[in-house]
């Protein structure tokens, strides 16, 4: 009974110190001029990181589609030379031998991931405790947020379908279903994020140590919170776009009319983006590292190079089917 009370009397004190630190910091002396430009430096920040973010991401998008659409042309065309050069019978013989190669090779690439999984396993037991309650603790926001912005289990609901709130005549229109609606949503996170950040900076020299675990918890892991609601409104479009069997209802809001397939791609075009931006923002963050396997500085150099070679490869070689 006696640990009962005091257990009490000590969440009481925090709650108490916590709240009259937050009040402190609320509370600072500012001016009516200084409020208006607080307020316009944090939506400045906020504004400057989702640009930069999305910028960088579209930029890999970019460069990861042109070599995609240059190695399948590149590959294509050397194919098609090859079966008319060389008869159909033995380029068909060839593709055979290499497509029962690869299929050789599949359980030893599923040993490689089971040894991968047991291998972050181990290294994650000899963690410090506290290194893993943070992680695990990410991990459980990330699916949070996720499950949220995607609208639950059945990705009914969610961020895209807040259009509902204006009525049925509005679902599914082009800005809450499309990548814009996530631009508006992580504009909305990161300046939280900035307020949380300008309230910890204004808290009192000698404030409790609730404050400095959070923020930096929210400094480690804001872009895999960041990246979590991309991946669930990805989700969500990509279920909208239909691929999966389910109905589709065309957009709304839309200058002009689309063929139901046209709908469906652009269902698709929006969902694959937003899971990309997801992509960009989890390898940025804190986690990321922690989870998936990245590149050391010396293989990034190594890759680099091979990224060079491989662009120098497929020039010449449409070089060649040009000529």
């Amino acid at each position: 009974m006696t640990s009962s009370v005091f257990i009490l009397q000590k969440e009481n004190s925090f709650f108490k110190q916590t709240f009259d630190e937050l009040v402190y910091s609320i509370k600072k002396n500012y001016s009516e001029e200084e409020i208006s430009s607080l307020l316009f430096e944090i939506l400045k920040k906020s504004g400057k990181d989702v640009y930069d973010s999305k910028i960088e991401n579209i930029k890999n998008l970019f460069k990861i589609s042109k070599k995609l659409i240059a190695k399948t042309y590149t590959t294509t065309n050397l194919k098609i030379r090859a079966y008319i050069n060389n008869g159909f019978k033995s380029e068909f013989s060839k593709d055979l031998d290499k497509t029962k190669l690869f299929l050789l090779k599949i359980p030893g690439a599923l040993q490689s991931g089971k040894n991968n999984a047991i291998a972050f396993y181990k290294d994650f037991l000899a963690k410090p405790r506290e290194e893993k309650i943070e992680m695990l603790a990410a991990m459980v926001l990330a699916v949070a947020i996720f499950f949220v912005s995607a609208g639950g289990s059945d990705l009914e609901g969610g961020i895209p379908d807040i259009d509902l709130m204006f009525g049925v005549g509005f679902h599914r229109h082009i800005i809450s279903h499309s990548f814009i609606i996530g631009l508006v949503a992580e504009f909305i996170m990161r300046s939280g994020i900035e307020v949380y950040d300008k309230i910890y900076q204004n808290l009192p020299k000698d404030h409790h140590n609730f404050w400095d675990k959070t923020h930096n918890f929210i400094e480690n892991h804001k872009e895999m919170a960041v990246g979590a609601m991309w991946l669930g409104i990805g989700a969500h479009l990509i279920k909208d776009a239909g691929i999966f069997g389910h109905g589709v209802k065309p957009y709304v809001g839309l200058p002009f009319e689309m063929s139901m397939g046209m709908h469906q791609t652009l269902f698709a075009i929006n969902g694959v983006s937003s899971i990309t931006f997801a992509y960009y923002d989890v390898r940025r963050s804190y986690t990321s590292k922690a989870i998936f396997v990245l590149e050391d500085d010396g293989n990034k150099e190594e890759n680099t190079e091979n990224e060079e070679i491989s662009d120098n490869e497929t020039n010449t070689n449409i070089n060649k089917l040009n000529s």
